[in-house]
């Protein structure tokens, strides 16, 4: 398993993805909790969720089950602490070597409505929510989820701030932000992580965050990646010119069966090796919850990419 940094702690390059944990209803909770342990197990010691992650009766689901589960292996997660916000080095309190959670507020769910509010007070309500579910005194990393347009993004980040200066948040993030709304949240605070949802390689807004992000020291962690194969299939690529549209499209797109073959990988673990082939700052999320899905996703942070493959890819995906 490759592996990046976050604040100079090294985290794995593909994330598990607690979305699932209580999205996907049609599996009881004990096959969900299962697909976190085989994912644990496969090497990835970085679960990413959210307050939004939850089921439609109750908040904080996804992160009350990766609490429960991670603190079967000894996990205590962050320790709080006087000034630990400051410049203290590494995460405390992990007995699992590497192991860290990041989750995300200002988002949450309510019925099938998901909306936004990024108030200071409700930010402070959601961390305390998150520490409850979870069941650790500090947040390891702690994003803005979504930007609310009615809220100034940096009164946001300084109510982040100040929960990070009490010791309850070790770090903070952004997630869905261009590169402005990423400045202005760097004005506030330090900014160890961005997520953001994976983009063809053509997209600008995604190159100037990932190019800032490498420059400056930050993780950028792309969700959803497997969802680049899904739009329209890009016209102008003589390498998808017979294919058809959607995933499909890409799948039998004839360099892709070929790479797949020669390689002996999936089209969607190419993708994945693809977008952390984007920076030595690019991590992924992967909301595989299927155990072969689970050993592919973890398996495809081992290929290996030429410069030829990397352009063959990019030309089979939909822009």
């Amino acid at each position: 398993m490759q592996s990046r940094l976050l604040a100079g702690r090294a985290v794995s390059a593909v994330l598990f993805g607690g979305a699932s944990l209580s999205f996907r209803t049609e599996l009881s909770e004990d096959e969900r909790r299962a697909g976190l342990r085989l994912a644990l197990d496969c090497g990835l010691t970085f679960v990413d969720t959210a307050l939004a992650y939850s089921t439609t009766d109750e908040p904080h689901s996804s992160e009350r089950m990766i609490g429960e589960v991670l603190r079967e292996r000894g996990w205590v997660g962050g320790v709080a602490g006087a000034g630990s916000g400051a410049a203290e080095p590494g995460f405390a309190g992990a007995a699992e070597p590497g192991l860290t959670v990041a989750t995300k507020g200002g988002h949450y769910r309510d019925g099938e409505r998901f909306p936004i509010d990024n108030r200071p007070e409700k930010l402070e309500r959601d961390v305390h929510g998150s520490l409850e579910a979870l069941g650790v005194d500090r947040l390891d990393l702690y994003y803005l989820h979504r930007h609310d347009e009615n809220v100034p993004i940096e009164h946001s980040i300084e109510a982040l701030a100040a929960m990070q200066v009490q010791g309850l948040i070790h770090r903070i993030g952004v997630s869905n932000v261009d590169l402005a709304e990423l400045r202005r949240a760097q004005s506030v605070a330090a900014i160890a992580a961005v997520q953001n949802p994976l983009r063809h390689a053509a997209d600008s807004g995604q190159r100037e965050v990932v190019a800032a992000a490498e420059a400056e020291g930050l993780l950028v962690l792309f969700y959803s990646p497997l969802s680049v194969m899904n739009s329209s299939a890009n016209p102008s690529s003589a390498v998808d010119s017979s294919a058809a549209t959607g995933a499909m499209g890409f799948a039998n797109a004839p360099r892709i069966r070929e790479l797949g073959e020669r390689l002996g990988a999936t089209p969607q673990q190419l993708v994945l090796a693809w977008a952390l082939g984007i920076s030595p700052a690019a991590a992924v999320v992967s909301g595989a919850m299927s155990a072969t899905s689970i050993r592919e996703s973890a398996a495809a942070a081992s290929l290996s990419l030429s410069p030829d493959d990397r352009l063959s890819i990019e030309r089979a995906l939909p822009e």
